[in-house]
């Protein structure tokens, strides 16, 4: 949002302390900062005023006297007449000028105080401004769309974040992705301009937490750790064909373990879907999985079922929630907990490669992803083919410890890369 701030010279240190408090997602435009030597002042500010969203004025004794700013209020109420909108915010600095301000008809809006100059009052200003800001941005809605500003922005920036992800997911620190690569890609979607518009973007994605565990480290771009709250976006379409496919491996009366990560909530999705239909009866679900478990007491809970009931048991393995990943892990090398004998396991991999086996990022879920694959006499390994090629720092299983379920179309390279290490596959998209 780009903001206009038409003020006297006098109060130029007030405004500087209000747009400093402003947020990076408001753009204010001070003439201290945007003027060069040599600029046609008038058609300068003029176009200034008629690019920007709002004009806030500052109303004191010095503004009603300054011709500069009686010229851009002039400049700025045409414009709001030409948008039709509310385009001018006061903020009355003086009450007595607020009284002598021409034209007399502006003087009927409603205007934000600011008397007090302390830090404080400043803070509350700003806050109250961005508010009132954002209230009215979100009237602004587009008669075809009947979409606000505010959702078209929160928009781009999502799409952004999942073309960031989509090029990023593949790789580590070991194997990065060029910087140049990614900043020509998303100015190949309009999503930036330059590099630093590129910077600002990460900066703003990073404070809504949707790039979590994304490194820029020089020309150097990798996943230092997939973060839960964004992996369960990529290749959705795959991770539920995957997910259709492992359920086929499953019947009535069995004990599962079901592994954390974003393909084996998927499994639990629609295996607590299914037995609502009544597919299955008689399961056991062992598992570390917070959203997982959570999903499949839902059904649990939606069908009534008592305490020791014959369709469902759940069972969650003890140990310490990671935050980033919503799984349990053990909490100290010496406590990986015991798991009971199952009849099928579903683990999920970070890295598959010949050399490596099946890989993850961190000692904790390698424990846990062993302890599972031994606990099962029969094994899978599920995962989108993005993962083949990509090697983690631990290593929990050789490729001939577990069938891979995955999926073919759209990644035959990479699988057929899977087939000629030896990899047992199963292709949930076969025909």
């Amino acid at each position: 949002m780009k903001v206009f701030l038409s003020h006297s010279s006098r109060q130029k240190p007030l405004v500087r302390e209000i747009k400093a408090c402003l947020p990076e997602h408001v753009h204010a435009w001070l003439d201290e900062r945007s003027l060069l030597l040599g600029s046609d002042l008038p058609e300068t500010l003029a176009a200034t005023i008629h690019d920007s969203d709002y004009v806030v004025l500052f109303v004191d004794e010095h503004a009603v006297q300054s011709p500069w700013v009686q010229r851009e209020l002039t400049w700025a109420l045409d414009r709001e007449t030409t948008l039709g909108r509310p385009f001018v915010l006061p903020i009355v600095v003086d009450e007595d000028a607020w009284g002598r301000l021409e034209p007399a008809s502006f003087r009927q809006r409603l205007f934000l105080p600011c008397h007090d100059l302390s830090e404080g009052s400043v803070r509350l200003v700003a806050s109250q401004l961005v508010a009132h800001l954002f209230a009215w941005l979100s009237h602004q809605l587009d008669d075809r769309h009947e979409t606000s500003v505010l959702e078209q922005a929160d928009a781009i920036l999502r799409e952004a974040a999942a073309e960031i992800r989509r090029m990023a997911h593949p790789h580590t620190k070991e194997h990065p992705l060029s910087a140049v690569q990614l900043l020509a890609r998303l100015r190949e979607g309009g999503f930036v301009r330059t590099a630093s518009e590129f910077d600002a973007l990460i900066v703003l994605l990073r404070q809504r937490g949707a790039v979590a565990g994304l490194v820029i480290h020089g020309d150097n771009v990798y996943v230092e750790e997939e973060h839960y709250g964004w992996k369960t976006t990529l290749y959705a379409d795959q991770k539920a064909v995957i997910a259709s496919c492992a359920l086929r491996q499953i019947r009535s009366g069995l004990r599962l373990v079901l592994d954390a990560g974003s393909t084996t909530f998927e499994i639990a999705r629609q295996l607590g879907r299914g037995i609502s239909l009544g597919a299955w009866k008689g399961l056991s679900v062992v598992t570390n999985s917070v959203p997982g478990a959570n999903v499949l007491l839902d059904v649990a809970s939606e069908l009534g079922l008592e305490d020791g009931n014959d369709l469902l048991q759940v069972h969650l393995l003890g140990g310490r929630v990671r935050s980033n990943t919503l799984a349990i892990v053990p909490a100290t090398e010496e406590e990986v907990p015991r798991i009971p004998l199952a009849d099928v396991a579903f683990v999920g991999t970070n890295g598959i490669t010949p050399a490596g086996g099946f890989t993850t990022h961190g000692t904790a879920e390698a424990q846990m992803k062993r302890a599972m694959l031994a606990a099962a006499r029969t094994r899978f390994v599920v995962t989108d083919p993005s993962k083949l090629g990509i090697q983690q720092t631990q290593s929990f299983a050789l490729l001939g410890d577990a069938t891979i379920i995955t999926t073919r179309r759209g990644f035959e390279e990479a699988t057929r890369r899977a087939e000629d290490w030896g990899a047992t596959l199963i292709y949930a998209d076969a025909p």
